[in-house]
């Protein structure tokens, strides 16, 4: 009788197949209606006031409350982890300090991106995107995205993968959270912790900076949503450079997720489908597929 990695493998065939064919219909349509121009456009961010110094704040913000979030940690839980100028969701290994500090020093982020976002955008965090009308209808928005995702960003990580292997003989790093909830190792709280930062705290504090802050303030600076959407994006998959074979996947990720704001302006819409797609890859791992 098959295991339960056999039932998961066949049912991401089924998520990536579903989600090319999403794609497909979706090109298909733009093509034979002839309105693939309007459907391809990158609309402008919100109206804001946002400025460069507001972005070097938020992520001096991201920087410096993980380190202090360490901090804090140690503190309380002694010191099991050496300092590190790295993200703390980077790291290639946890320990219950940096779960615990990550923690909290990712909410003082969000709180301090909310704050910016308060004063910049018109209408405030409704202006900004931090808004929940039509709910369930942004929930599904965000989980077609998320199946449409699947098979691209995958695609893409599978031969980043081949190629770092094959081509330049790398042995690639594996996510510090997927080992550590792969293998069980830790106390059972650091495990749900790091569930509750991959699938919620993380998304929340990484779609209001490279979504809602760094997009609009790259796009004014460079007078074009597009440029703004691509180095925001090239920006998002490189802080998650200490996983290399992840960069270029998330890369793309990235675009969708910003594309995705511009043409909804719904932060809420694109924090659903980053912690949908965490989601799903936790849930795999936990029942012992692969990440």
């Amino acid at each position: 009788m098959p295991d339960v990695s056999t039932y998961l493998a066949q049912a991401d065939y089924v998520l990536m197949a579903l989600g090319l064919a999403i794609v497909l219909a979706w090109f298909t349509r733009s093509f034979v209606r002839g309105t693939w121009r309007i459907d391809w456009r990158i609309p402008s961010p919100p109206s804001n006031t946002l400025t460069g110094m507001d972005l070097m704040f938020g992520a001096f913000a991201y920087v410096a409350f993980a380190q202090l979030g360490i901090s804090i940690a140690r503190l309380i839980l002694g010191n099991d982890v050496e300092t590190t100028s790295a993200p703390i969701q980077e790291s290639t290994t946890l320990s219950p300090s940096m779960v615990l500090g990550g923690s909290i020093g990712t909410c003082a982020t969000i709180v301090a991106l909310m704050l910016i976002g308060r004063r910049c955008f018109n209408s405030g965090l409704v202006g900004w995107g931090m808004h929940v009308s039509r709910f369930w209808n942004q929930v599904l928005i965000a989980l077609c995205l998320t199946i449409v995702a699947m098979p691209i960003c995958y695609g893409i990580l599978g031969a980043t993968q081949w190629i770092m292997e094959s081509v330049f003989q790398l042995n690639p790093q594996e996510h510090g959270a997927i080992e550590l909830l792969r293998d069980r190792s830790g106390p059972e709280w650091v495990l749900g912790l790091t569930v509750i930062n991959a699938i919620l705290i993380v998304p929340i504090a990484e779609e209001l900076l490279f979504r809602g802050l760094m997009l609009p303030v790259l796009a004014r600076l460079m007078n074009s949503p597009t440029a703004g959407l691509i180095v925001s994006s090239v920006l998002f998959g490189m802080i998650h450079f200490s996983v290399g074979k992840s960069v270029p996947a998330l890369i793309v990720f990235g675009i969708i997720l910003g594309a995705t704001y511009l043409r909804t302006r719904s932060l809420v819409t694109v924090t659903l489908v980053h912690s949908l797609f965490n989601a799903k890859t936790i849930f795999w791992i936990l029942q012992g597929g692969a990440a």
